[in-house]
């Protein structure tokens, strides 16, 4: 049987992402929106700031251990993810 996760799970999903985000373009080595000044210390203390919320979400939805694994886990998905993500979209140039 297939495990649909819950709302709590897609709640603590979004802020989880939306930090990696905001990180990823805080990184003076971003591939999107490259040509514009970005506040990077703003970016970076929104995207901390997020991804504390997220892993608050996380543990509260699925219990210390278990939480902070999805948490990670995401988390380091979308920051490996986002470089390609920045690539396909915007092409080699």
């Amino acid at each position: 049987m297939i495990a649909f996760p819950t709302t709590a799970q897609i709640l603590a999903m979004i802020p989880t992402l939306l930090g990696m985000t905001a990180c990823y373009l805080a990184s003076p080595n971003r591939r999107w929106l490259r040509e514009r000044a970005l506040p990077a210390r703003a970016l970076g203390t929104t995207g901390g700031a997020l991804l504390l919320l997220g892993a608050a979400l996380w543990i509260g939805a699925l219990g210390v251990a278990a939480g902070l694994t999805a948490w990670l886990t995401a988390a380091m998905l979308a920051a490996a993810g986002l470089p390609y993500l920045a690539l396909w979209t915007r092409g080699a140039r």
